[in-house]
C-alpha cells in the first residue's frame, strides 16, 4: 500500500472521499495508538483520532506534499489536538498506568521476545516519568517499530537529536526499572 499513497493522497486532495477512507483505513492504526500513548485514556484517543481525520477530510485538499511522508502530516494533526485537549484540561491528572495497558491491544503491548507483556504495569510506570517528548519518541521507536530515520522524518527532527532524547529517555526508565535492560 505505500507506493500507492502518493496516488490516493492526491486523489484525496481532488476530492475523491474513496481515497480518502482508504487513507484512513491504512492510517487510523498508527494515529490511534500515537494518540493513546499520549492521553492513557481508550474514549479519549478514539475521540481525538476521529478528530484528526475529521480535520484531515477537511483540510486535505490545501495539503501540500512537503517530501515528508503523509503519516507526518496526521501526526502533526494528532499531536495538535492532544495539546489542544490538555490545555482545556489542565486539572486533568494522568490516567492510571493499570488500565492504560489494559485498554492497548495485545498487538502492540508485546516485544519480539514477549518480555514487554511481563511487565506492562511496570513499564507504563516507567513510562510515567517521561516528559511527553520522550513517550512520543519511545512509543514510535518501540510501539511503533520505527527506525530513527522515519521518526525524524515525522517529526521533523534530526536522528541525532531523537537518539539522544530517546537515549536519556531509557536512562529515567532504567532508574524506574533498574532490572530490565532497555535497548537504545
Amino acid at each position: 500500500m505505500e507506493n500507492n499513497i502518493p496516488s490516493l493522497v492526491e486523489k484525496a486532495r481532488n476530492g475523491n472521499r474513496y481515497a480518502f477512507s482508504e487513507l484512513y483505513k491504512e492510517y487510523y492504526s498508527p494515529i490511534y495508538r500515537f494518540v493513546l500513548i499520549k492521553t492513557r485514556h481508550k474514549e479519549t484517543a478514539e475521540d481525538i483520532t476521529q478528530s484528526v481525520f475529521g480535520k484531515a477530510l477537511q483540510s486535505v485538499s490545501r495539503y501540500k506534499d512537503t517530501g515528508a511522508p503523509f503519516l507526518a502530516w496526521l501526526y502533526t494533526i494528532a499531536r495538535n489536538l492532544c495539546i489542544d485537549y490538555f490545555k482545556k484540561k489542565k486539572d486533568l491528572l494522568p490516567g492510571d498506568p493499570d488500565l492504560f495497558w489494559q485498554e492497548l491491544p495485545d498487538s502492540i503491548c508485546v516485544s519480539k521476545d514477549g518480555r514487554l507483556e511481563d511487565m506492562r504495569e511496570a513499564v507504563a510506570r516507567a513510562l510515567l516519568v517521561l516528559t511527553d517528548e520522550q513517550r512520543e519518541v519511545v512509543s514510535l521507536r518501540f510501539i511503533e517499530d520505527r527506525s530513527y530515520a522515519e521518526i525524524a522524518t515525522l517529526l521533523g527532527k534530526s536522528e541525532e537529536a531523537l537518539r539522544a532524547l530517546n537515549h536519556r529517555a531509557m536512562k529515567e526508565m532504567r532508574k524506574v526499572l533498574p532490572s530490565y535492560n532497555f535497548d537504545d
